[in-house]
């Protein structure tokens, strides 16, 4: 019996594969910034908060601008609130524990900002948070 190493059957990782796989992790991520760069350079004016932090955006967190005109803006294409409701059910199926941020105009009226609460409610999303300025004004 030869127990000695045999060149032929020398195991290896192959590279191929593993580098195919980085290339569309840098794509993914890549892209969804390019996203949520978008959603923060829209013109609006957020309201001023004493106690504002600096949030942690997290990848696939869904960003829903309220306009001053009470209008519904998801990466930049305009909603009704019925459609941001079927969104958001379909989401909460899909992803459940899904965390959302609203940012509403700080001259939007109050009753836009709530009807997206609603909507949230009524597809059980319960992770809201609300975008708001420090008293310097940086987000």
């Amino acid at each position: 019996m030869d127990f000695s190493s045999n060149e032929e059957g020398a195991v290896g990782i192959p590279l191929a594969p593993l580098i195919d796989i980085m290339f569309l992790l840098v794509c993914f991520f890549a892209v969804s910034q390019i996203h949520a760069q978008y959603d923060r350079e829209m013109d609006l004016t957020l309201p001023t908060g004493q106690t504002s932090q600096t949030p942690q955006t997290l990848p696939g967190e869904i960003v829903i601008n309220v306009m001053k005109d009470g209008s519904y803006r998801i990466v930049g294409q305009s909603y009704s609130v019925a459609e941001i409701g079927v969104k958001l059910k379909r989401l909460a199926e899909a992803f459940p524990g899904q965390s959302i941020i609203i940012r509403g105009d700080a001259n939007a009226r109050h009753a836009s900002v709530v009807a997206i609460l609603d909507e949230c409610r009524k597809a059980d999303i319960y992770k809201i948070r609300i975008a708001t300025l420090d008293p310097e004004g940086t987000p």
